[in-house]
């Protein structure tokens, strides 16, 4: 590949654009990634950024070389896959898709995961609960999936303020779970979940709590 074409993919990606020896309309699809080691990764400098919790989730998937990912919207956790879906449109992530409900979502993440990708949902409250059919199939599997969980009230009394019952349920599947207190935690954890939850001797999903609204919409320092 000629230096020229190289930056043009670099340039364009996640558009649809004419590049020499691609066809018509091709995407630059997933073509940003790039495999950076544990040890790279942990000592590389930081500068601190004043953001919500979903753009520091962003930065963090950013990093996260995501190979599929997939969800449902639903309050609070639409603002941090719209997130999602600007990486895939600028290249970060290889492939996005809306699934047609929570279950559906759930049973499709774990379809990739199973095929071999690195694999990432979210949901919220209800959400969660009302894909918990295939959830719970995840640690038998042993497909190492990390989940962002908005924490949300379920539904009595009927609310979209943050809530942690749904942290009960996830905690008696087998799976692994942390739960992240503010913006720093909700950049580092995600990031921790994919080393941790594909170890060799782990292969648990792993999932990643943090109180809607109070965290995913209110901006805090994040390094």
């Amino acid at each position: 590949m000629s230096t020229q074409t190289a930056e043009a993919k670099v340039k364009n990606a996640g558009k649809h654009v004419n590049v020499p020896g691609k066809p018509e309309g091709w995407v630059a699809g997933g073509d940003l990634q790039e495999v950076i080691t544990l040890e790279k990764m942990l000592t590389l400098p930081r500068e601190t950024i004043f953001m919500t919790g979903s753009e520091a989730a962003r930065e963090s998937i950013r990093r996260a070389n995501v190979d599929m990912a997939i969800a449902y919207p639903i309050t609070p956790q639409s603002e941090t896959m719209q997130q999602a879906g600007y990486l895939f449109d600028e290249g970060y992530i290889k492939d996005y898709y809306r699934a047609e409900e929570e279950i559906g979502t759930m049973s499709a993440i774990s379809g990739a995961s199973r095929a071999g990708v690195r694999s990432l949902t979210a949901t919220s409250g209800p959400g969660l609960m009302r894909g918990t059919e295939a959830i719970a199939s995840w640690p038998g599997a042993r497909t190492p999936i990390v989940m962002l969980n908005m924490c949300r009230v379920i539904n009595t009394p009927l609310a979209i303020q943050p809530d942690n019952i749904e942290i009960s349920f996830l905690l008696n599947t087998g799976m692994l779970v942390m739960h992240a207190e503010n913006q720093q935690d909700f950049y580092d954890y995600p990031l921790i979940a994919f080393i941790v939850s594909e170890e060799v001797d782990v292969t648990l999903p792993c999932t990643v709590s943090v109180d809607g609204f109070f965290v995913t919409h209110a901006r805090g320092n994040v390094s």
